[in-house]
């Protein structure tokens, strides 16, 4: 399902239990709704709200496997930026996988630009002496009550200094 407006985004969902899709129509806008398939056949509108059903939404970014042998050869990795709008206080946690491994590590949040809500908001996370040959991200929030728009998650790297003797 392309989710991202603008397109180009692909997401993956779980624990929804659609058993019908319609659009409907309404003040010339045109909205999916879904029929949920268990016992209670309650009725949804999809992507509208801050919260599914009053519960908070739980979600995950990961990156892909960036190569460190090539673009980021001869550098070090300093931070990990994330910068996004949201409306709501968030608790967005940060964690790293090298050299195509499964296990993650979480990264130390350093700095916030942001109390509540707004644009233009930006976490910083300091990448500690990482070395690899490759390295991948994973953003998460465990109980966001309000909309999160990723905006843009930048690395910020230096050259390895050499040694002269």
């Amino acid at each position: 399902m392309q989710t991202r407006s603008g397109g180009g985004g692909w997401a993956i969902h779980t624990g929804i239990y659609a058993g019908s899709f319609s659009i409907f129509t309404y003040s010339s806008v045109p909205s999916l709704y879904f029929g949920d398939s268990r016992a209670n056949s309650a009725v949804y509108r999809w992507d509208s709200g801050n919260t599914d059903n009053g519960q908070a939404i739980d979600w995950i970014f990961e990156t892909s496997e960036l190569d460190l042998k090539s673009y980021f050869k001869n550098k070090t990795l300093k931070y990990l930026y994330v910068f996004f709008e949201t409306t709501q206080a968030n608790t967005i946690t940060a964690y790293y996988a090298l050299n195509g491994t499964s296990t993650y590590t979480q990264l130390q949040e350093t700095v916030s630009s942001y109390s509540a809500t707004g644009t233009d908001i930006f976490k910083r996370w300091v990448l500690p002496g990482l070395t690899g040959s490759s390295i991948r991200f994973k953003l998460e929030e465990n109980s966001a009550s309000g909309a999160v728009k990723l905006v843009k998650v930048g690395i910020v790297a230096v050259e390895k200094r050499m040694r002269t003797n």
